[in-house]
């Protein structure tokens, strides 16, 4: 049985705006997540989930490892404590429909001529 693919949190280094369809638009210090699966990596580009469950590719080099969680935790309303935000369920075969989809739909633009 093979071993499923780890849930890597990321942080975005830099702003980016989507230009393409595919793409999501992250503003530096936002947190995302994606699948540690080459299938969602594609000619610098990776296939991410933010933490409002917007999916989509951004450039690899904008992404940087996040913070632990608890550096990232704000307090709770009334108690003080901390909430750290909890990993979304991430779906690898998804992701990796999601991200061949791209790759063959930015292969047939760029075959295209103009």
């Amino acid at each position: 049985m093979a071993a499923s693919a780890a849930v890597r949190r990321m942080q975005a280094a830099y702003d980016f705006a989507a230009e393409e369809e595919g793409e999501i638009t992250v503003r530096k210090g936002d947190v995302v997540f994606f699948t540690d699966d080459p299938s969602t990596m594609r000619d610098g580009w990776t296939f991410v989930e933010s933490q409002d469950g917007r999916t989509g590719f951004v450039p690899t080099d904008y992404l940087v490892d996040a913070p632990a969680a608890s550096a990232l935790a704000t307090p709770g309303p009334a108690s003080g404590t901390s909430a750290a935000p909890s990993l979304p369920s991430a779906s690898t075969s998804g992701a990796a429909a999601a991200a061949a989809s791209y790759a063959t739909t930015a292969t047939a633009a760029a075959a295209t001529p103009s």
